[in-house]
This record gives C-alpha cells, structure tokens and sequence, in this order.
C-alpha cells in the first residue's frame, strides 16, 4: 500500500472540519484581506514570500515510517498550522480555532479507521499530542501535531 494515499485521505477527511473557519488571508500583490478557510496542504509548507501569502494553512506531511515483523506499517505523519492575526491575541485565538477543529476531528477516529484502512495511534505522549514552537514571528502563530498511524504494509 502507498503511503501517500493515507496522507491524501486524511486531507479529505480533514477538509469539512475547516471549511467554515474563515480566517484572514493577504491577497496577493496587494494589502487587501479577504476571509478563506486554512488551505490544505500536503507534503512541506511554503517557504519565504509565499508562505506569507499562503496563511493560513495546514500542512500534512510524511516525517517518517517503518514495517513491522507482523507486516504492517507504521508512519508518522506531522500536521503543522499556521494562522495570522493583527495582533498576537487575533492569532492565539485563530490558532486555537484551527487546532481544535483538526484535533476533534482527528479524536473522532479512535473508534474507527480513517477511510477503513488507517488506524490512528496512541503514542507515548497521547493521542496526537500538540505543541508550540518557542519562536513565533508576529504576525504569524504556529503549532504542531503528531499523529502516528497503522495500516496493511508492504505485499
């Protein structure tokens, strides 16, 4: 099985928990702001320039996998969120907006697999524990989830 798939599932079963966040969002080339859902993103976020006008976003990325001697696999899979706000009050509660919808609807799955394929996984730190970085560019707000996942390895 293609790993890749469980991260395009998760970016589906992730998309109805932001589609009614409207957050602020740069419009390119401009000052203006016009209110959008946080992009889905798979794979590394944007960098530089494009990073400020992709925000905000959430990110889904590979970190690292391995097979198991009973043939299943196992992947980490790092869920990053980026969020601005005019101040840092704005964005600390953006921030917390995003997070908690992703997380809740991450939780929903410990009774059942993603797309009955991908189990989620307690890790030693819990079910997808969440941090903060402890530099933060203002305007900008950022966390972190950890997910580990099972599903059918190689054949």
């Amino acid at each position: 099985m293609n790993s890749f798939f469980l991260l395009a599932e998760l970016r589906d079963y992730l998309a109805p928990a932001l589609e009614n966040l409207l957050l602020p969002r740069k419009r390119r080339g401009s000052q203006e702001e016009a209110d959008t859902p946080p992009l889905l993103l798979l794979g590394l976020p944007p960098t530089g320039q494009e990073a400020w006008e992709r925000v905000p976003f959430v990110s889904i990325q590979a970190l690292s996998g391995r097979e198991t001697e009973d043939g299943l696999a196992s992947m980490d899979v790092g869920i990053r969120i980026a969020v601005r706000g005019e101040n840092g009050e704005e964005a600390e509660n953006y921030l917390h907006n995003v997070l908690n919808a992703v997380r809740h609807r991450l939780l929903l799955l410990k009774k059942q697999p993603l797309a009955r394929l991908y189990r989620l996984e307690l890790t030693k730190d819990g079910l997808a524990p969440w941090w903060r970085p402890d530099e933060q560019a203002p305007p900008f707000a950022e966390a972190f989830i950890l997910t580990t996942w099972t599903f059918k390895g190689m054949e």
